[in-house]
């Protein structure tokens, strides 16, 4: 709701006599979080994952996937095109946790089940994971960033994350940290939440969308592709 609103209100400015104002914005309203957030959560349940999570746990422990067993799984929001807007079938961290807001991080051991996500999304958070997570409150003092709580959690080993989910500087900056603890953060090429989701029958992973692609008119993008992109080089 939060997204559709932001989208609409722009549209509709754009087209307002303010958007000929030349150091006009649109501003959303501050306390606009906050106010559907607490209406969406009186209404939400939480959602029963535990077979997606159970999946990926048996897979993250399977040689044909992995090289060995793996101390940790990181199931970021993102898509391969590091996009918060995405199709069902790349809904990945709500499959294994049953949180369905834009942003937040998932991390997956054998044992424990862990998910951060900001302020903006704590209650939203709780109301839809169920017992076998654990909400880790991103922003407040007491709360380990993910680096922090993998090098003081895990004793050694492998954490995986699928290469396409993660860009170069977060691997940079997540490698270098974790090795410094004895562990080793290492590319998984076969997404293992989809995997796992593979597994569950009563609820499988959408097909992948095939819409037909097409580009936006130069009254949108104000240069062609190809002035861009010789820019670029």
């Amino acid at each position: 709701l939060i997204h559709f609103y932001k989208r609409n209100m722009r549209t509709l400015l754009l087209h307002s006599p303010l958007s000929n104002l030349t150091n006009y914005r649109y501003k959303i309203p501050s306390n606009l979080h906050c106010l559907y957030t607490a209406k969406l959560c009186s209404t939400m349940t939480a959602k029963d994952n535990s077979a997606v999570l159970s999946g990926l746990r048996k897979v993250m422990k399977d040689k044909r996937y992995v090289q060995e067993p793996l101390a940790a799984y990181i199931v970021p929001s993102c898509d391969a095109h590091n996009s918060e807007y995405l199709a069902d079938v790349d809904t990945r961290r709500e499959a294994v946790s049953g949180f369905s807001g834009s942003a937040g991080t998932a991390i997956v051991t054998q044992s424990q089940a862990l998910m951060w996500t900001d302020g903006r999304y704590h209650l939203q958070a709780i109301k839809e994971m169920d017992i076998n997570w654990t909400l880790m409150k991103d922003g407040l003092a007491d709360t380990p960033s993910q680096a922090d709580w993998l090098c003081t959690s895990l004793g050694s080993g492998q954490v995986g994350v699928d290469p396409m989910m993660m860009g170069a500087t977060s691997w940079s900056v997540l490698a270098e940290r974790l090795e410094s603890s004895g562990l080793q953060l290492v590319p998984v090429e076969t997404n293992l939440v989809d995997l796992a989701w593979a597994m569950n029958m009563s609820n499988p992973q959408p097909a992948r969308p095939e819409s037909q692609v097409f580009p936006l008119e130069m009254q949108f993008t104000g240069r062609s592709w190809q002035d861009k992109v010789e820019e670029v080089r």
